[in-house]
C-alpha cells in the first residue's frame, strides 16, 4: 500500500537507525526502496543487505545524481498506492505511517501530513513550530498556507504521505536546492483534500555535513528562483491574489541568497557580481512592492543592497568576520 522512499548517499553511520525505525512500523503494509545515489562510503553494500534480508526491502544503485534523482528514481520504481519519503539520516516513530495512513484514507486525502521534532547533533531537541491542531482542508487552501504560513503546513515532503497518482506529472527537480520549496505547493495545489494531523512522528536530524549546513555555493541561488518559477505558476493557473506576495517574499529571498553569496569562499566575484545585479534590476522592476510588510530592519537592509550591493557585500564580511571571533 505503501512504497517508503530513502535516498542514501554516505550516510553509512545513520542508515540503520532510519531504516530500523521503518521496519518496526505499526503498519506494515509496506515497500522500502533505498536508492543508492553514488555512496563511497559502506552505504551502499549496508542497502544490499538490508535487500537480502528482507523481500520487502529493494536497493537501486545509481551514479550521483542528487537528492532530486535519487527521489525521482525512487518514484519511478514504486509500486505502492502511497509514497513517503523519509531522509537516510532522520528516523520515524514507530506509528508514523499508520497515523499519516489512517489520516488520509479516513478524511479521502490525497495528501496527509505530521508534525516533526528538528535535532542537533548535541543532542538538542525543537519542536517545528506547526499549529497544533487536526484539520481537512481543500488543496487550493493548504497550498495557500504553505506558501503564506510554512510553519503550519511546512515545504518538506518528509512528514507527509503522497497519493501516488500526484506524481505522474510532477517530478523533484535535479541540480537545485530547496527542491521541496519547488515541489510541495504544486503537489498541494493538484490535491483534491490535504489532512493535518497533530502528532509529532518525524525526527529531521540536523547535521553539520548536511546540505542544509554546508558552504553556500551557486546552487543555493535557487531559493531566489523558486519564486521566480512560483510567481509564472500563479499566473498560469490564474491565482491573482497570491502573484504579489510571492514578489514581496522574492525580493527577502534575493537580500538572503546575496548576504550568502557575499560570506562565501567558493563563488567567484564575476558571479557574485551577476546575481547582485539581477537581484537589483528585480527590486527596481517591483520597486513599489520592495518594502511592503517589511519590518524597519528588513527595509533598511534591502535599501542598502538597492544602493550599493559592493557596500552591502562589505558588511556581510565585516558582520560574519565578528561572528567568527
Amino acid at each position: 500500500m505503501i512504497s517508503v522512499i530513502i535516498p542514501v548517499y554516505n550516510v553509512e553511520k545513520y542508515l540503520k537507525r532510519c531504516v530500523d525505525s521503518v521496519l518496526a512500523q505499526t503498519y506494515q503494509d509496506f515497500e522500502i526502496i533505498l536508492v543508492d545515489d553514488g555512496s563511497t562510503d559502506n552505504g551502499g553494500k549496508l542497502c544490499d543487505e538490508y535487500a537480502a534480508l528482507n523481500d520487502r526491502i529493494r536497493t537501486i544503485h545509481q551514479a550521483n545524481g542528487g537528492l532530486s534523482a535519487a527521489r525521482n528514481t525512487g518514484i519511478d520504481e514504486a509500486n505502492g498506492e502511497y509514497i513517503s519519503f523519509i531522509d537516510s539520516d532522520d528516523w520515524i516513530a514507530e506509528t508514523f505511517l499508520e497515523v499519516l495512513y489512517n489520516t488520509a484514507v479516513n478524511n479521502n486525502a490525497d495528501i496527509s501530513t505530521v508534525r516533526y521534532y528538528e535535532i542537533w547533533e548535541d543532542g538538542r531537541k525543537e519542536v517545528f513550530t506547526l499549529s497544533p491542531e487536526n484539520k481537512v482542508m481543500p488543496g487550493l487552501e493548504a497550498m495557500e498556507l504553505v506558501c503564506d504560513n510554512p510553519k503550519y503546513i511546512e515545504h518538506t515532503v518528509c512528514n507527509k504521505l503522497f497519493k501516488k497518482h500526484l506524481f505522474n506529472q510532477l517530478r523533484f527537480k535535479v541540480g537545485i536546492v530547496y527542491e521541496d520549496w519547488r515541489l510541495t505547493y504544486k503537489l498541494l495545489y493538484f490535491s483534491n483534500t490535504v489532512a493535518v494531523n497533530d502528532e509529532i512522528l518525524y525526527f529531521y536530524f540536523q547535521r553539520s555535513g548536511s546540505i542544509r549546513k554546508s558552504e553556500f555555493s551557486e546552487k543555493k541561488v535557487s531559493k531566489y528562483y523558486i519564486y521566480v518559477e512560483r510567481e509564472e505558476f500563479f499566473k498560469e493557473h490564474n491565482l491573482t491574489d497570491l502573484i504579489e506576495p510571492t514578489i514581496i517574499n522574492r525580493m527577502q529571498a534575493a537580500l538572503h541568497v546575496a548576504a550568502g553569496l557575499a560570506a562565501s569562499s567558493v563563488v567567484s566575484a564575476d558571479v557574485k557580481k551577476k546575481y547582485y545585479r539581477l537581484f537589483k534590476d528585480d527590486m527596481h522592476t517591483n520597486r513599489q512592492l520592495m518594502f511592503k510588510g517589511l519590518s524597519f530592519l528588513k527595509k533598511l537592509q534591502i535599501a542598502m543592497f538597492y544602493t550599493s550591493p559592493a557596500f552591502y557585500s562589505c558588511l556581510i564580511k565585516i558582520k560574519m568576520i565578528f561572528k567568527k571571533g
